[in-house]
């Protein structure tokens, strides 16, 4: 469907270059994202970034959904974005326990909401899966099933973005309780970087 789809309030904070994306003391957010999948995080610090760059990356694949249906993109492009999104939530999920019992400040509670989130993140995707034939149709070509298909994707979105911006928020609580500051130097903006991501795929 060719409408302004709700887009989620996930405007990450950290510091990169022209080439790459990085966190603070320019450490490459892929060795983080490494270091963290296999339950090797051993600060907070470490470990918020390690969380932060799997939800980006999920983000990032859910925006690229979002962009193919508003070119009429290849169903098979939209079903494979859909599979890498939902076995990277699963990965992640699985990462999160290697962190179940830190005594980190605020700990549970960024656990649970993070869960939520990749829960919630989850019954998106399953909402999305019957809408990958329509999205890579014409809107003059839906039938009515197909817009009641897209209104129950609509109200997963919805609640989705209530707990984005939770999640969101509660990184700040997160951070000061445990001795860090955000990087607001630079502003990542996921749909920006779907959009080149897309690009390099045609």
């Amino acid at each position: 469907m060719k409408t302004a789809l709700p887009l989620l309030f996930l405007w990450i904070f950290y510091a990169c270059n022209s080439e790459k994306q990085k966190i603070q003391n320019d450490v490459p957010i892929l060795s983080i994202s490494e270091s963290f999948n296999q339950g090797k995080s051993t600060t907070p610090k470490h470990y918020f970034y390690g969380i932060l760059s799997e939800i980006i990356e999920i983000d990032l694949l859910h925006r690229e959904i979002e962009m193919l249906d508003e070119q009429n993109g290849d169903q098979s492009h939209i079903d494979s974005r859909i599979d890498s999104c939902q076995i990277r939530i699963r990965r992640t999920k699985k990462t999160l326990k290697y962190y179940s019992e830190k005594k980190w400040s605020h700990h549970s509670e960024f656990q649970s909401l993070t869960r939520q989130w990749l829960k919630q993140m989850d019954v998106v995707l399953e909402k999305l899966k019957p809408l990958s034939n329509p999205f890579s149709r014409a809107d003059s070509s839906w039938t009515q099933r197909d817009y009641q298909l897209f209104d129950f994707y609509s109200t997963a979105l919805d609640s989705l973005t209530v707990i984005d911006h939770k999640w969101v928020n509660f990184q700040y609580d997160y951070a000061n309780a445990n001795s860090f500051k955000l990087d607001t130097g630079s502003i990542i903006d996921v749909t920006e970087l779907a959009k080149k991501d897309l690009l390099k795929s045609q």
